[in-house]
């Protein structure tokens, strides 16, 4: 595995900029020639925020893995900013760091403005071939970017005690796992092993919670709902194999100790069932979890079209509220 070694004066010039306003494609010459620009003109995500782009968290089978992050254009306060990141859906297979939020970009203004900072990040993609990989990837970079950004903190003016997680379907089940699984078991790049991240709170929207059998949640569920063939490659081609579907099941890592968590869902989702929310809601009840809620949008699909109570505004007001209320200093 390559090092970043060599990508230490980016994040250096990203951190002594004057301020967090400056994007980091302005700044570094290192940073990503091909970033699509037209995420800052009127009407794109960073449209008028103060952002730091394509910052490089790791290299992994020859893959620069980056994150965005934007910030509230106050001062950082002592301990530095509260974050939120989020992570894209997209089966696993694909989906972009700066395309995913879809609905939620002005959620974006909204946290900055309450004086929050958010990061979206990059990961690797499950495939069959060059290298074969599986969901595990997916996960253990996620978990890679949230001990890179807590190592590096100071540079980055967040507050490491202060970190929420956020993600949609495939992203929705990596909040899950980066919230909840056993972070010694998932480790990437050697100069981040050792760095323990700590969640604050937690919003998985759609995703799955378990690929194992079980009286009350069984894997044929997801497989008739999802297909069989969106799973496969995900999943390591071989259904068979229950201990790995077993190691990437967030419900199997549910604990007393589990973050404040908001769990989103529609109950009409024809790709991951309703079903699998009230499994994993039940499960961290069981294990003794503190600070667990559900909430169930009548007649939302998938991505909460046609969402009608709570309806998406409302949905988005309990989101924020969740973030606010439990990152406030």
């Amino acid at each position: 595995m390559k090092s970043l070694k060599n990508f230490a004066p980016i994040l250096l010039a990203c951190a002594l900029c004057a301020g967090p306003a400056l994007n980091a494609e302005s700044v570094c010459s290192s940073a990503p020639k091909n970033f699509p620009m037209e995420r800052f003109a009127k009407g794109g995500i960073y449209h008028n925020l103060a952002v730091n782009c394509g910052v490089p968290y790791k290299v992994a089978d020859d893959e620069v893995l980056r994150f965005d992050i934007s910030y509230p254009t106050s001062k950082a306060p002592k301990g530095g900013f509260p974050l939120i990141v989020y992570f894209h859906g997209g089966a696993w297979q694909g989906g972009e760091r700066y395309g995913g939020y879809g609905f939620f970009n002005d959620e974006i203004r909204r946290y900055n403005s309450a004086g929050i900072a958010v990061a979206t990040v990059s990961y690797r993609f499950a495939r069959w071939s060059n290298p074969r990989r599986a969901m595990d990837v997916c996960v253990i970079d996620t978990m890679d970017a949230l001990r890179y950004m807590t190592k590096h903190c100071r540079e980055l003016k967040i507050n490491p005690d202060k970190i929420g997680v956020y993600g949609h379907s495939a992203g929705g089940h990596l909040t899950f796992m980066a919230a909840l699984a056993d972070q010694s078991k998932f480790l990437g790049d050697s100069d981040l092993q050792g760095v323990k991240y700590k969640i604050a709170c937690a919003v998985p929207q759609s995703g799955p919670t378990s690929f194992v059998d079980d009286p009350e949640f069984g894997f044929e569920a997801v497989k008739s709902n999802a297909g069989a063939n969106l799973m496969r490659v995900p999943l390591g081609g071989d259904f068979s194999d229950e201990g790995f579907r077993r190691f990437v099941s967030p419900a199997q890592y549910a604990n007393k100790d589990a973050p404040k968590m908001l769990i989103l869902h529609g109950d009409k989702d024809t790709i991951v069932p309703v079903e699998s929310a009230i499994y994993m809601d039940k499960k961290l009840k069981a294990a003794g979890a503190k600070d667990v809620s559900l909430v169930i949008s009548k007649n939302a699909r998938h991505s909460f079209e046609d969402a009608k109570d709570p309806d998406n505004d409302s949905l988005a007001e309990i989101r924020q509220k969740f973030f606010i209320d439990s990152l406030a200093l």
